[in-house]
């Protein structure tokens, strides 16, 4: 490792000593130094510049802090110098590490130097980055691993490190805050937190406790309901909801099934701005943050290395289309299909040379998706039941006449703590019907094979949903009711009746009978292009187009100029269904 050669005493950067006080600020400047710390002013800006090593002392890479010199409550901003290093923060001093002492893990590079200037082990994933798996080798023979502060990191829970992990209780989760509140008696309260570690397993069992009976009480008239899917739309026509209702039902099911061995996922479909997120961010905002992970973009790679624990999560990928790519979609398909990852590579080895490692990541998960095409990948679309949002002129008006209101923060919580509540009393789900069920099912569309399992899915999320007003059974699993079928068949049936060609939409009926009526007329004898149909619609061309190419793909509507570049003049296709509906009543079920 490399020592600063600097003969003359630079002071150091004052944001430092206002934090610190000048003394403590001193000896950290020191640490940092003797690590290869620089500092450069310029225009009253501060760049301090911090550099890896690795356990050889070769540098890996250079972190730079850039802030505003002499004001320590001022934005900072790291960013690597070059070269990101793929290692912690520290990690080159474990040769001198006795294991048996505790080795803390700290959010910055400065708790961590902090750390060493008062004699203690530590290491930190550098600030604003997440602790990586692939680092865990360089601790697994450590005997503690402390963690500073109210409770521990969210990636925790799905780390090996868990073991080792202990807690050192404080209002402070950083070293510096720490120390600018014990001026000159830092050393002494840590070592006096020391004596008073909370182990990983201990905090899991008591918190496990106390979070349940918290989520109950806060959930309050919820856990009374028979029927959440109705108090969920109550909730949203009081803040200025006008999007579909029954969508916002089945997200919220899709949301839930996440606890299932088999969750439901889907894809919201819809032109740019037609409100496709609408629905799903109403939901979002009912839900604990550990029920889901947002993404906006991803590489095939991220998903196998990413810190985040996946099981039981639902993935919100904001369009689909970052999952175009052939590898990305492929992946994210085995994991929806598998209800698991597994990648088979290699990493560096201490010492040198190259090791074989499997790096897993555990599912199940369900996703939900958005996006302004017609259509998804094939094999992706098979995977994902498909809503498509409402584009009539009807619902637009609905939507610019709407005032929308956040949720109340005090109604929030309560259907965040419901959500809590269930997965704290999740078991398997029973539908003692469903032989009954399927058998009445026509089987009209091979599509069905599949959609089977939707339709189960849904039917236990609805049973799990309401776990509080359902009985087990004598091998403890949650007994599903008519009701679940019910509730689930109000919201499905006239979608997957559309999917298998028993019924249409009244967008797609409205569309192709106005074809119809306007081929009625002398002037469109040979066909409706799309300018037409528009105006007579009301919608935009756009709208319009999205409208036809679903007709046009369904065989209801044909192109009728059969070439590319030429004007579309639209014909009538094959007749719409006169509308019947694929899943049975509970009457006819019953009736045998």
């Amino acid at each position: 490792m490399k020592k600063s050669t600097h003969t003359s005493p630079q002071p150091p950067p004052s944001w430092l000593s206002a934090i610190l006080g000048k003394a403590a600020a001193a000896m950290l400047w020191v640490i940092l130094r003797l690590h290869g710390a620089t500092l450069a002013m310029k225009d009253g800006i501060s760049e301090l510049c911090l550099p890896y090593y690795d356990s050889q002392g070769s540098v890996l890479g250079t972190r730079i802090l850039r802030t505003v010199d002499g004001d320590p409550s001022a934005p900072t901003n790291w960013f690597w110098k070059g070269k990101g290093a793929d290692a912690p923060y520290g990690i080159w001093h474990r040769s001198g590490w006795d294991l048996k002492k505790p080795v803390f893990i700290l959010p910055s590079e400065l708790d961590a130097a902090l750390a060493w200037s008062q004699g203690l082990q530590a290491v930190s994933p550098g600030a604003d980055r997440v602790w990586q798996e692939s680092w865990n080798v360089y601790l697994d023979s450590a005997d503690r691993i402390v963690f500073l502060g109210d409770d521990f990191p969210s990636w925790l829970s799905a780390s090996d490190l868990r073991e080792h992990a202990a807690l050192a209780p404080s209002t402070a989760g950083d070293l510096l805050s720490l120390a600018s509140r014990h001026d000159g008696d830092l050393k002494s309260h840590l070592h006096a937190q020391l004596k008073n570690l909370r182990p990983w397993r201990a905090n899991m069992d008591a918190g496990g406790e106390q979070s349940v009976g918290r989520a109950q009480i806060d959930a309050g008239s919820l856990l009374r309901s028979r029927n959440l899917l109705e108090d969920l739309e109550k909730v949203l026509l009081r803040t200025g909801f006008a999007g579909d209702l029954n969508q916002v039902g089945l997200i919220y099911l899709a949301f839930t099934s996440r606890l299932l061995d088999r969750p439901v996922s889907l894809a919201i479909k819809g032109s740019s701005a037609a409100g496709k997120s609408y629905a799903v961010d109403r939901v979002t905002r009912l839900m604990p943050e550990d029920a889901y992970l947002k993404m906006t973009g991803m590489s095939p790679a991220s998903l196998y290395y990413s810190n985040e624990k996946f099981a039981h999560r639902v993935l919100l990928i904001n369009e689909a289309d970052g999952i175009d790519s052939r590898k990305l979609a492929y992946t994210l398909r085995s994991l929806l299909t598998e209800g698991e990852l597994q990648l088979h590579t290699t990493r560096a080895k201490q010492g040198g040379g190259r090791e074989g490692v499997v790096i897993k990541k555990e599912g199940p998960v369900a996703v939900v998706t958005t996006t302004t095409g017609v259509k998804l990948h094939a094999e992706t679309e098979t995977r994902l039941f498909s809503l498509t949002v409402a584009d009539d002129a009807e619902t637009t008006a609905r939507m610019i006449a709407a005032v929308d209101t956040p949720i109340p923060e005090k109604v929030v919580r309560q259907w965040q703590a419901l959500q809590e509540y269930i997965a704290h009393n999740v078991a398997q789900v029973h539908i003692p019907y469903l032989s009954a069920l399927l058998g009445k099912i026509p089987p009209v569309s091979l599509r069905l094979r599949r959609d089977k399992n939707l339709l189960i899915g849904l039917i236990k999320s609805h049973a799990l949903l309401h776990v509080h007003k359902r009985s087990h059974d004598d091998k403890g699993r949650i007994v599903a009711t008519w009701a679940d079928y019910e509730a689930v068949r109000h919201l499905l049936n006239p979608i997957l009746s559309e999917m298998v060609e028993m019924t249409v939409s009244p967008q797609t009926r409205e569309t192709v009978e106005a074809v119809i009526e306007l081929m009625q007329e002398n002037e469109h004898r040979d066909g409706v292009s799309l300018t037409t149909l528009a105006l007579t619609l009301g919608l935009d061309k756009s709208t319009t187009s999205r409208r036809v190419k679903r007709c046009v793909e369904a065989g209801y509507l044909v192109n009728g100029t059969g070439g590319r570049g030429r004007r579309a003049l639209l014909l009538p296709g094959d007749s719409l269904p006169a509308g019947r509906s694929i899943l049975p009543s509970k009457r006819s079920i019953l009736e045998g």
